[in-house]
């Protein structure tokens, strides 16, 4: 399992910007940037309105 960074860089009314970092690999594998904003997204579900 990989350690991941989530900073939440700013939030107002349907916008939530967060800036995130993989810290060390998975198996020797880095996640792609795809897959960290999925993460992301999948994380905050719930808490924004989707757009």
């Amino acid at each position: 399992m990989a350690h991941i960074v989530v900073e939440i860089v700013s939030y107002s009314d349907k916008r939530l910007i967060v800036r995130i970092e993989q810290k060390d690999m998975v198996g020797n594998i880095l996640l792609t940037k795809k897959e960290l904003m999925e993460g992301a997204r999948e994380m905050f579900k719930g808490e924004i309105p989707d757009d």
